[in-house]
């Protein structure tokens, strides 16, 4: 499988998508209910030097219907964090423990997004 990701401001984008029930052991893959996401932001990679990267998950109130769905909400959320960063701050230092009032236009049915609800949670701390 090839990795694909968006090269955004500098940063690598990763858009990570999963079925929202998980598969069960012995069984297909349950894809009936949807696919929830994440996105990875990750400096560059180079060569024998660690790059950082840092994990968000989209939070929202109903699944994704299609993995296409999920990738272009993950591509325009990690655009939004990015574009949103203070300028005097690195995005990987930049602190996003305070509420952040980014969030998605439309849910997975197209209906509007519930107005100041955050839509990610940062799974580095």
């Amino acid at each position: 499988m090839t990795v694909k990701f968006r090269l955004y401001r500098g940063l690598e984008i990763y858009p990570l998508v999963f079925p929202r029930r998980p598969t069960i052991s012995g069984r297909g893959h349950d894809y009936e209910e949807g696919f929830d996401a994440a996105v990875r932001i990750q400096e560059p990679t180079v060569e024998r030097v660690p790059s950082r990267s840092r994990v968000f998950r989209l939070v929202t109130q109903s699944a994704y219907r299609s993995a296409g769905d999920a990738r272009r909400a993950c591509t325009t959320y990690a655009e939004q964090m990015i574009d949103n960063c203070p300028p005097d701050e690195a995005f990987f230092e930049w602190d996003t423990g305070e509420p952040v009032s980014i969030e998605t236009e439309r849910d997975a049915l197209g209906s509007p997004a519930p107005t100041k609800r955050p839509i990610f949670a940062d799974f580095t701390r």
